[in-house]
This record gives C-alpha cells, sequence and structure tokens, in this order.
C-alpha cells in the first residue's frame, strides 16, 4: 500500500511538473507572440506617424501656396480693379444673353454723360449708338456681329459711332476682348474717343483735296483751249474736289449789266433757262454782283435770297457760296457752288483764292481774245490796201 500511494504520488508530482512546464511553454509563446504584435503595432504606429507627419507638412505646403494664390489674386484683382477705376479710356464689361453693360469704370459714366454707373449698366449697346453707323448698317444688326467676332476670335477692334445719353454722337475706337471666368464667361469693351484725331485727319484730307482743287484750276487757266471750255473745266474741278452739288461761273456784259452764264458743272450742266442770264442786282447772283460781297451760308433753306425754298428741301441743299469775280476793284463775273453738305472756314477760304485765280483768267483770256481781234483787223486793214 505504501508502495503504491508513492507511486501515484510520484506520478501526480511528475504530471504536475509536466502540467506546468507545457503551461510555461504556452504562457512563453503567449509572451513572444504579445511582444510580436507590440512590436508589430509600434511599427506601424512609427509608420503611421510618419505618414501623418508628411501628410500634415503636404497640407502645410498646399494650404501656404493656396495662402499664396489667394493673396496674388487679391493683389491680381485689385491691381486690376485700380487699373479699371483709374483708366483714361472708358471699360465697360457686356455679358449673355442681354448683353447689357454689367459694369462700367468712371471714365465709361463720364463718356456716356450717365449719372452714375447704376444708370449705365441699366443700357446696353445700341442704346449708346445711333440707328445706323456710317456705313449706313443697322447699330444693333452690327453690334452683334461685332461680338460674336469677339467672342469667336479672342478680341475684336474697329471703329463705331456712339451716342451720349444727351443725344450727342462721336467717333469711337472699340477693344471687344472675350474674358473667363471661373463662373461665366463675358467681354471687357474698351472704348476711346478718336474726336481729336477724326478731326486732324478730315482737316489734313481737307487740305489735300483743295490743294488739288488749286492744282486743277491752276492748270485749267492756263493751258490752251477756248474761253468755255477754261471756265467748264474750273466748275468741274470746284464740284470733283469739294463734292458739290452743282457750281456754276457767270461773266459780265458790261454793256447790258448782265451776267451771262458760261459754265456748269455737276448735277446740272445746261447753260438756258431762268439761271442763263442775270442782271447785275437782280436774284442773289446779281445781288452779289451789284454788292461785291460774297454770300455765304450754311443753311440754305430759310435763306432769304434762296428763292425756290422747296427745291432746296427736295433736293437736300445745305450750303451756299458765291463770290464777285474781281479785278482791281473791278467786276468779271460770278462764281456760286450748291452743296449738300456744310462748308468748312478752310473751304470758303479756299474758294475765295480760286475765284480770284479765276478773275485773272478771265480777264487774261479776254485781253488775249482782244489782242488776236486787234491784230486780226490790223491784217484785215493791211491786207485792203491796194500795192502800188
Amino acid at each position: 500500500m505504501l508502495a503504491l500511494a508513492g507511486f501515484i504520488g510520484s506520478a501526480i508530482a511528475v504530471f504536475t511538473v509536466m502540467r506546468v512546464d507545457r503551461e510555461n511553454a504556452s504562457s512563453h509563446r503567449a509572451e513572444q507572440s504579445l511582444q510580436q504584435a507590440h512590436d508589430e503595432l509600434e511599427a506601424r504606429v512609427v509608420e503611421r506617424t510618419a505618414e501623418l507627419a508628411n501628410t500634415n507638412e503636404a497640407l502645410r505646403v498646399e494650404n501656404a501656396e493656396r495662402k499664396q494664390t489667394e493673396n496674388a489674386l487679391r493683389a491680381s484683382e485689385k491691381k486690376f480693379q485700380d487699373l479699371f477705376e483709374s483708366s483714361r479710356d472708358a471699360i465697360e464689361t457686356l455679358e449673355p444673353s442681354s448683353w447689357k453693360f454689367t459694369s462700367g469704370n468712371p471714365a465709361a459714366v463720364k463718356m456716356f454723360r450717365a449719372r452714375n454707373e447704376e444708370e449705365l449698366t441699366s443700357l446696353g449697346p445700341s442704346d449708346l449708338s445711333p440707328e445706323r453707323q456710317p456705313d449706313g448698317r443697322a447699330s444693333g444688326e452690327k453690334a452683334k456681329e461685332m461680338m460674336e467676332t469677339a467672342i469667336r476670335e479672342g478680341s475684336h477692334y474697329f471703329e463705331w459711332m456712339h451716342r451720349r445719353i444727351g443725344g450727342e454722337e462721336f467717333p469711337t475706337t472699340v477693344l471687344l476682348s472675350r474674358m473667363q471666368s471661373a463662373e461665366r464667361m463675358f467681354l471687357q469693351a474698351t472704348v476711346r474717343d478718336i474726336t481729336e484725331r477724326k478731326r486732324v485727319e478730315e482737316a489734313l484730307q481737307e487740305r489735300a483735296k483743295l490743294a488739288a482743287l488749286e492744282a486743277d484750276v491752276g492748270t485749267a487757266l492756263t493751258r490752251g483751249g477756248t474761253f468755255a471750255e477754261m471756265l467748264r473745266l474750273c466748275s468741274e474741278a470746284i464740284v470733283r474736289h469739294l463734292d458739290g452739288a452743282f457750281a456754276r461761273i457767270w461773266t459780265l456784259n458790261e454793256r447790258e449789266k448782265m451776267l451771262e452764264l458760261q459754265a456748269s458743272a455737276g448735277r446740272y450742266t445746261h447753260l438756258n433757262g431762268p439761271h442763263g442770264r442775270v442782271p447785275v442786282g437782280k436774284f442773289k447772283i446779281g445781288l452779289i454782283a451789284e454788292e461785291r460781297k460774297p454770300h455765304l451760308t450754311n443753311q440754305v433753306v430759310g435763306d432769304p435770297r434762296v428763292g425756290d425754298q422747296e427745291w432746296a428741301k427736295r433736293e437736300g441743299m445745305v450750303a451756299f457760296a458765291g463770290y464777285p469775280l474781281l479785278v482791281e476793284d473791278r467786276l468779271v463775273g460770278v462764281v456760286a457752288m450748291f452743296a449738300c453738305h456744310t462748308l468748312t472756314d478752310t473751304t470758303l477760304q479756299a474758294l475765295a483764292s480760286i475765284s480770284n485765280n479765276i478773275a485773272v483768267g478771265i480777264e487774261r483770256k479776254r485781253a488775249e481774245e482782244a489782242l488776236r481781234a486787234s491784230q486780226q483787223i490790223i491784217e484785215e486793214i493791211i491786207n485792203a490796201i491796194p500795192v502800188r
């Protein structure tokens, strides 16, 4: 019994030891797994921390760049706004589909005589344009074409006749530029008043025309030809270079005190009729001869010296200029021109100058004819003397 009890006790002891060893081994393995998991977690934490650090750095850089971009954009917008506000050129913006003005700088408000920007942006291009452009096209139709070209090409530069709110028309240049923002497309119009430039151009063109007129009249007066041909060329030059409706030249018949029409060019070229012979002191032509003073007007309709007012209205006559042809205060004729446009002071001065040249030319031509007639008489007398 004692031996059996000893054996059982030893077996229990061995089993206990083995069980403890197994538990210790299992615990060791668990500790190793736990340590491995801990190490892996630590590695992931380190890796994730590094990733977060990199992400934070990227976000910091991105935020810095965005802030820099925003600052640059604000600076650009401020610069644009400063330029917009301070520009001497009128700047306006337009947007589809109404194509009304959506903004206008102070120069635009001033140019179009608006009370403020609000009044300007209540209008569109057709409201600030005459019914038709100088080429005869309807402003609304042509404005649409100009905008379509700017949208298609990116920009479009052209001349345009504008009209202020009060009704005054004035010439401009317009640069339409297509603009694109994040939200919309619109057009920016930069408008420049070129009234002074046009005035200078027109003055230069006028001087060129007058120089050509003087040259052609000078050639007509000095070239060979008949008396009637000389005056016809002079009247044609007046109409051609001054855009006259018609021009006429009369010479004085001193014996009868009668002005006789020698040349007529333009709309009327006939030499007969009521104006073929005008008594000195009668009608506007005869009064010019009698008073020996020019008669000048840019208001033919309403001029008391223009008798046929219905004719003047019907034919669209606007201006008349008539000059006595004088040589040393001696009357030799009258030159006159009607026009369907106003005559400038420069044009009237040129007409006065060529009137003097025509008067001298008439006198010289008459002297030449008188000399030829005298020579012919002398030759006839000589030929009539009997030869002994």
